[in-house]
């Protein structure tokens, strides 16, 4: 909403130069929140699962070994 409007609805009086200044200033003061921020989910909602691969040795058979593959397979 434009300050000139703002001081119309409030009764503003005086010069609408100051008036804009102050609006400036309070402004930051009253945003809507982020909804971003705002998330929130009941329990249960949502989980995390971390992945991990830890180095291993698997015994194949007739004495050989394999290790995971240095890449995603």
């Amino acid at each position: 909403m434009p300050a000139a409007v703002i001081a119309e609805w409030v009764g503003w009086t005086g010069g609408i130069t100051l008036f804009k200044k102050r609006i400036r200033e309070v402004r930051p003061v009253h945003l809507p929140p982020d909804p971003a921020s705002q998330t929130t989910y009941a329990a249960g909602d949502i989980a995390q699962c971390d992945l991990s691969f830890p180095p291993i040795t698997i015994l194949v058979g007739y004495g050989q070994w394999r290790t995971r593959c240095s890449f995603r397979c």
